[in-house]
């Protein structure tokens, strides 16, 4: 709640533990929309995938403010 304000949203991984299993916190606790994105089976997002997916400056679209990213993957520590 301190990185989004009501009504935005964040950019996710679609199996990080953060989008899976915080039981929706951001969006129940902050009104924070999380817009999930595909991961590698590394476990890494595409970057190409993290700049199609944010929005254009348009009054339909939640703001995108913020991108989480996981240090670990199925218990696997990611590369820089």
């Amino acid at each position: 709640m301190s990185h989004c304000q009501r009504g935005e949203e964040y950019l996710c991984g679609s199996a990080p533990h953060t989008y899976l299993w915080e039981a929706r916190g951001a969006a129940v606790l902050g009104s924070v929309q999380p817009q999930p994105l595909p991961v590698r089976a590394d476990g890494t997002i595409h970057i190409d995938d993290l700049h199609a997916a944010v929005k254009a400056d348009d009054p339909h679209f939640a703001v995108t403010q913020l991108v989480t990213i996981e240090n670990t993957f199925v218990g696997r520590i990611l590369p820089r």
